[in-house]
């Protein structure tokens, strides 16, 4: 079996959560969570996202400071297929409008989802944040993969406190 690859951005996550006392809650992983390249939706799950997966099923990072700061990775694992279930629902209601296939990973008010068909080499897909307020359908780059999008809401949570 292959080792997850490192993810210093979760890690550097978690740690500011425990150092600025900001809520940070995880539920354990499947015992047999997505694999890298398998297909979800039809669509190849991302390896930085699988390796996410296999360390936490679920994750709520900064609940506490309410409004758009909290951030959630939707849970996955024996009991709850939210992952799947949220990417399915997206699929039927914005791929069409959004004219490219994503697989939704979490959010709060505002979504946050891999773009397959923009991977790399590596198989490593970016993260894009798709605002659906009020209708309006708008979507923004946010990071290059998943731990950069880690790293990045890390920093801003710093910010912010």
């Amino acid at each position: 079996m292959k080792e997850p690859m490192d993810l210093p951005g979760l890690e550097r996550l978690m740690a500011v959560c425990q150092r600025l006392k900001l809520d940070l809650e995880t539920l354990p992983p499947a015992r047999e969570p997505l694999k890298a390249g398998s297909l979800l939706e039809g669509l190849p799950f991302d390896p930085v996202l699988a390796s996410v997966y296999t360390r936490v099923g679920h994750a709520e990072f900064a609940t506490n400071l309410g409004g758009t700061t909290g951030w959630v990775l939707e849970r996955s694992d024996e009991q709850v297929h939210g992952l799947e279930e949220e990417t399915r629902r997206w699929g039927k209601m914005w791929w069409g409008e959004l004219g490219e296939p994503m697989i939704v990973f979490g959010g709060n008010i505002y979504t946050y989802a891999t773009v397959p068909s923009l991977a790399d080499e590596r198989g490593w897909q970016p993260v894009v944040e798709v605002d659906t307020y009020e209708g309006e359908l708008l979507v923004m780059p946010v990071a290059s993969n998943v731990d950069r999008f880690f790293d990045s809401y890390s920093r801003y949570l710093e910010a912010v406190v």
